[in-house]
């Protein structure tokens, strides 16, 4: 250090040690002020002899003269006692008064060490750290050699204290770095430099340790390993720095306790999400969005909440392709703002509007739509969508003109005006958003003209019919069948081609059904279903004919069955019930007596047995029958026999001559 730098570090402690100077009285209260009234003492201990060895004034010397010589001797020794009496108790004062201290805010360049030595340790009792480093400045290549060595030593050992307090004060303020540069200003030659380099020896090691405990309670937050962060944290209470030990581990402990909290939120949300509906997609990401940003979870949030976002314009773009506008705006506006999808939502939500303004098929709405999506800038995510959207529209604009035009020329209804219709729409290119359409009113148009075509057929075909005849009903039939597969007459044209063979089947078998009644009507009821059998199944008569058939065989089989149940009777009037009853057993099940016929066979039964019982025996004497029980077994449950199919026509045979009722016929056998 130059004597110029060194005089400028020291004008400015005296500068900042401005202090109003101690009254004389004060008593000496610090260690600074007896070192410096010693120095003052040294300085001043110069002989009396030489600051009073001065010739008397001109005017004692005149008057000495004239006083007489009488008087000079004892004169000069009152004034030399005189004078050394003064000079004793001068110098007596100086020995017992502390001189002022010198004027710190003034202190000349040139000023003696002890003077700047005083007021630099003024200054350094601020505590402050420029001052404490000033100080330390001025004295820290002072040599054993100087007179004032051993006082600046005890002043730099003070000093060097309040540096190391500042240091350690910082590093529990966890500024480690501050720390070391401030301890660094203890000089080699000051007696804590030792101590301050052990100090900051301690301070790097711990500081590196606890970083390393630290780093690795984050690695396992980060991997979810909560136990492992817990034990670290232990590890980090037990540092000897109270940086790490009381404030880095009570925000590692606050952190583990925010980050498994959001591990639980982010796990509530996910299983939110699973339903995929828009009310459950909200509720996920609104509780993903409580996860604090500098939490490791965070980022797993939010690409959760991007995910779920994608699924929620994913649903929103399905209900618009339904038409829902209303349902596709909200679910793309339940995406969060706070979304790397918010601004493709927003987008959505305008392209959405005026997609919907063009469902209407109208001109005017399809270039107003065009505008509102025209406003989306180049820089938004779907800016390119809107722009094909918009190229869209301008080819449906076109296609939707010359369908228009075509549909004009096609309202007037004529074969020609039809054609020229479906030339103008086949205008429209297979790639162009409105072929389909195009497409539908060119079959629409085609089927106007064959109807046109076809309608004549159906007229004449309608006219030849009304004869109701069955060469007319056929030459109707031929002219309909003219109508081919695939035109639009043709339902038309077999629905009466239909009624028409039913008329035709009509006028055929009614004879046949009529001649059949006839027949039965003159009793000979097997001829008559000869006849009736002649209309095949499958036309219209048919089920008619069946009803009649029917009805004639019940009729043949009471004929029938009555001379059998007859005879039964007869041989059980007359006592024979076993062959009674072998003979009602020949009507068989189905057939319209065999109810008849069972009743009487129950009946029969229950006489024989009544007859051939054997006659009860007396009770033996002393014997009292005991009193009849008051018990009533249940009468059985009438058994009803399923119900026969019905059995076939008998094949056409002469009817037989029904024996009058109540006669027996003559195979009977004689009676026993």
């Amino acid at each position: 250090m130059t004597r110029r730098q060194f005089d400028r570090t020291q004008n400015s402690i005296f500068r900042r040690s401005r202090r109003p100077p101690r009254p004389k009285n004060a008593p000496a209260s610090s260690a600074s002020d007896d070192a410096y009234a010693a120095t003052i003492s040294e300085l001043s201990a110069e002989p009396p002899a030489k600051r009073i060895a001065q010739p008397p004034p001109p005017q004692e010397r005149r008057s000495s003269r004239k006083g007489g010589a009488s008087w000079g001797l004892p004169l000069l020794w009152l004034t030399i006692v005189g004078l050394l009496g003064g000079t004793g108790y001068a110098a007596f004062l100086l020995l017992t008064l502390v001189p002022p201290p010198p004027n710190c805010e003034q202190v000349s360049p040139i000023a003696a060490d002890s003077e700047r030595l005083y007021c630099a340790n003024q200054a350094a009792s601020s505590r402050q750290l420029e001052d404490l480093v000033a100080a330390v400045a001025l004295v820290r290549n002072w040599t054993e050699e100087h007179p004032l060595y051993r006082e600046s030593q005890r002043f730099l050992e003070e000093w060097s204290k309040g540096i190391l307090a500042i240091a350690s004060a910082k590093m529990s303020d966890g500024d480690l770095q501050e720390a070391i540069k401030i301890a660094g200003n203890v000089p080699e030659s000051s007696p804590l430099y030792d101590r301050a380099q052990q100090q900051i020896a301690a301070w790097q090691s711990n500081w590196d340790k606890g970083a390393a405990i630290y780093e690795e309670a984050l690695e396992a937050l980060k991997n979810q390993n909560w136990g492992l962060a817990n034990q670290k944290a232990e590890e980090l209470s037990r540092l000897n720095n109270e940086h790490w030990r009381a404030q880095r581990y009570n925000e590692l402990t606050r952190f583990i306790a925010s980050e498994q909290l959001a591990r639980r939120r982010l796990s509530q949300a996910r299983e939110l999400a699973e339903y995929q509906t828009v009310a459950r997609l909200k509720e996920a990401m609104d509780l993903a969005r409580q996860v604090e940003l500098k939490s490791f979870a965070r980022p797993d949030a939010q690409a959760e909440i991007a995910r779920w976002s994608r699924a929620l314009l994913k649903i929103a773009d399905e209900r618009l392709a339904a038409r829902d506008l209303e349902g596709a705006i909200a679910a793309a506006n339940t995406v969060p703002p706070d979304s790397s999808l918010s601004k493709e939502a927003e987008d959505f939500a305008i392209l959405s509007r005026a997609t919907a303004m063009s469902w209407k098929d109208n001109l005017m709405m399809l270039l107003e739509a065009q505008a509102i999506v025209g406003e989306i800038q180049p820089d938004r995510p779907l800016y390119e969508r809107a722009q094909a959207q918009i190229q869209t529209w301008q080819a449906s604009i076109q296609d939707l003109l010359q369908i228009q035009v075509a549909s004009a020329v096609a309202s007037v209804g004529q074969p020609l005006t039809f054609r020229l219709a479906d030339e103008l729409a086949q205008m429209v290119a297979q790639d162009r958003p409105r072929r389909i359409e195009a497409q539908t009113k060119i079959a629409s148009w085609r089927k106007e003209i064959q109807s046109i075509q076809d309608r004549p057929f159906i007229i004449r075909a309608r006219q030849i019919a009304q004869t109701e005849s069955i060469e007319g009903l056929k030459a109707a039939i031929a002219e309909a069948s003219r109508v081919e597969i695939g035109r639009p007459r043709r339902i038309e044209a077999q629905t009466l081609i239909a009624q028409w063979n039913k008329k035709i089947e009509v006028l055929e078998d009614q004879p046949i059904l009529n001649e059949a009644r006839s027949v039965a009507n003159s009793g000979n009821l097997a001829q008559a279903i000869t006849v009736a059998q002649r209309i095949q199944p499958g036309r219209v008569l048919y089920t008619e004919a069946q009803d009649a058939i029917y009805g004639w065989t019940i009729q043949i089989q009471v004929a029938e069955d009555r001379a059998i149940l007859n005879d039964a009777s007869y041989l059980a009037s007359i006592g024979q019930y076993s062959e009674a009853i072998r003979t009602a057993s020949r009507i068989r099940w189905g057939r319209p007596l065999y109810d008849e016929a069972q009743g009487s066979i129950a009946r029969w039964t229950a006489e024989r047995n009544a007859l051939f019982a054997p006659p009860p025996q007396p009770a033996p004497r002393g014997f009292s029958e005991p009193p009849a029980s008051s018990w009533n077994e249940p009468e059985p449950a009438p058994y009803y026999p399923p119900e026969p199919a019905p059995e076939p026509a008998p094949p056409p045979l002469e009817a037989p001559i029904a024996p009058e009722f109540g006669t027996p016929s003559d195979a009977l056998p004689p009676p026993e």
